[in-house]
């Protein structure tokens, strides 16, 4: 018997540098919601998307790491494997960002009283992790973009990378815009949200086609 893990087990995809790297966003995304579930705490709306922006991640991590271990992303005919998880890469890096800083700034130096010591230091053990967990992502996505010479897919290129960027910010200014409620008094207000909500939407169609692979199906120059 092969104990390598054979046809059925690719156990190279694990102990590759990526393999290794998104072990350690299982490890440290893990730890981050695990020390804010425990003792560090959260609350309001900017607590919740931090912990929803951790166990999203790691819930996906998981799900690739899975599927690589055990060759099931082959069985996913209407999914590029490359597109999908370059795409991934660079929007948990972005998310996770987002959270590292939203966390400490309203929970560790606004929320948390001195004499609070246990709870501070879980908040704090919880901002250094975070903050370790968007290194890590943001190694994955040094690691797996484009290289001169070499094939690769597109969301793994500058271009690709820049798609999600671009979906991300524009998710931010809807989220800004959905608190303020004066913009719509306002003409110029309205036309400049129809153009993000445009760019917003052709954009998402661009890196959907690519994820499923039906870019190349497409006369679109994608």
């Amino acid at each position: 018997m092969d104990h390598s893990g054979g046809a059925y087990l690719n156990v190279q995809a694990v102990w590759s540098k990526v393999g290794v790297v998104r072990l350690l966003q299982l490890l440290f995304g893990c730890a981050t919601f695990s020390l804010v579930l425990h003792r560090a705490g959260f609350s309001a709306a900017y607590g919740t998307f931090c912990v929803f922006v951790w166990c999203f991640c790691f819930a996906i991590t998981t799900l690739i790491v899975i599927c690589d271990f055990t060759r099931l992303q082959s069985c996913l005919r209407n999914l590029s494997w490359g597109n999908f998880t370059a795409a991934f890469a660079m929007l948990a890096s972005l998310m996770t960002l987002t959270a590292c800083v939203i966390y400490p700034l309203y929970f560790v130096t606004m929320n948390c009283s001195s004499s609070d010591c246990g709870t501070r230091n879980h908040r704090l053990a919880v901002s250094i992790c975070a903050g370790l967990l968007f290194l890590v992502y943001a190694v994955e996505v040094f690691l797996t973009r484009a290289k001169p010479g070499m094939p690769c897919s597109y969301m793994a290129t500058a271009a690709g990378l820049l798609k999600v960027v671009q979906a991300f910010v524009a998710c931010v200014i809807f989220g800004a815009l959905a608190t303020e409620s004066q913009y719509k008094r306002y003409v110029a207000t309205q036309w400049c949200v129809a153009v993000y909500s445009f760019c917003f939407a052709v954009t998402v169609v661009v890196i959907v086609l690519n994820i499923t692979g039906r870019a190349g199906n497409t006369s679109l120059p994608l």
